[in-house]
């Protein structure tokens, strides 16, 4: 019953890992800025290059990459014996 539900949790990521992949795909074809390339110049506003470069790693290192492994985490999760059986069986009437 609930093995559906955990192919599904898997193919989400899956899915998700192919946006990251995706996604370092593009952030390694921004050449990086002078301003990236300069400490002095790190100083002010970012410019565009910087910008997208950074929110790309920033989203893959704080958001994909713990809901991909949450996602395989939760896929995977077994509860205590007592609670498996608790779950597996149909509520009475």
């Amino acid at each position: 019953m609930i093995e559906s539900e955990r192919q599904e949790l898997r193919a989400a990521a899956r899915g998700l890992t192919a946006i990251r992949y995706r996604l370092l795909g593009v952030q390694a074809s921004i050449p990086p800025s002078a301003q990236e390339t300069s400490r002095e110049d790190l100083e002010g506003d970012r410019d565009v290059e910087t910008e997208m470069r950074s929110v790309i790693a920033n989203g893959i290192q704080n958001c994909l990459d713990p809901l991909i492994a949450d996602l395989l985490a939760a896929a995977e999760y077994q509860p205590e014996s007592g609670e498996a059986e608790r779950l597996s069986t149909p509520p009475p009437g």
